[in-house]
């Protein structure tokens, strides 16, 4: 019998350090890393859907993105990518600019 799994997909976020010059005056160049987060459950959008940001502005989203409530706050604008689940393995990475994040009380939700 198969088991289901709630949250199939994996979530990594983009952390950027900043550039630097050290006290010798050499410059370093920042680095980009992707760091897993946590695992997912995304959902697409389907027909074109939006959502008002706090500023006002409207935008729209592709996905719908479920996470575990302990799930730390994602900013509006951070890059994120999720490895999706198809076939019984991982089979594709996608990456999307977060469009908003909202905290529940058994989960987070995240629109890309």
């Amino acid at each position: 019998m198969p088991i289901l799994k709630m949250k199939p997909h994996i979530l990594e976020v983009l952390i950027l350090t900043e550039e630097y010059e050290d006290e010798n005056g050499d410059f370093h160049k920042g680095q980009e890393e992707w760091v897993e987060l946590c695992r997912c459950d995304a959902v697409p959008a389907g027909e074109a859907r939006e959502i008002t940001l706090p500023d006002g502005v409207t935008v729209a989203y592709s996905y719908t993105i479920y996470l575990p409530k302990k799930t730390r706050e994602i900013v509006t604008g951070e890059k994120v990518r999720v490895s999706f689940f198809g076939d019984g393995t991982l089979q594709e990475k996608k990456e999307f600019s977060v469009k908003g994040f909202h905290r529940y009380q058994h989960q987070c939700k995240m629109w890309v």
